[in-house]
């Protein structure tokens, strides 16, 4: 996410999902509480080379694994589709896709990091303020070894702005 406005902070709901991808469109799924979104920018990216591997995770229930090594987090976890080498030095970068922020709330402040990587299982931890309170969340990640992956990309951005109507 690039960047929001919200009317207020309440319990709500928000998720941005790929919905489907094609060799010339990009399709994205917006889940929103409608009261409390106002408008939202994201920058995506795509690219068809088969070393750069992409996962989206859309977790809650006992998908939300508790971390002892904090107070206010948890832990995901995800597959890779290939392992890495021992030589090829992987970079994983993790996005924040949505949330359902609960009622008793008091604020909203989250990150999400990759923590673990062995073999091709992913860990991811989610770290939350001490007023934030949620149930759910949804992540995307983006794994590659600079050494393999060569560029050939396109990103870009989509926004969408007092969210009335429909968007395909």
């Amino acid at each position: 996410m690039q960047s929001f406005a919200l009317n207020q902070v309440g319990p709500n709901t928000f998720a941005i999902k790929t919905n489907a991808i094609t060799t010339t469109n990009a399709q994205f799924l917006f889940e929103y509480t409608q009261s409390i979104w106002s408008s939202v920018k994201v920058n995506f990216w795509v690219s068809s080379n088969a070393e750069i591997q992409v996962g989206q995770i859309d977790a809650s229930g006992s998908a939300l694994v508790s971390d002892s090594s904090c107070q206010n987090c948890f832990s995901v976890y995800s597959s890779l589709s290939r392992a890495f080498g021992a030589n090829e030095h992987p970079v994983i970068r993790v996005f924040l896709n949505g949330f359902n922020l609960d009622a008793r709330s008091g604020a909203l402040q989250i990150s999400a990091a990759p923590t673990n990587l062995q073999g091709t299982n992913i860990t991811i931890k989610v770290t939350m303020g001490k007023l934030t309170l949620v149930d759910r969340v949804v992540l995307s990640w983006i794994a590659f070894a600079p050494t393999a992956a060569s560029f050939v990309s396109y990103g870009g951005q989509v926004s969408k702005n007092t969210f009335s109507g429909s968007v395909s």
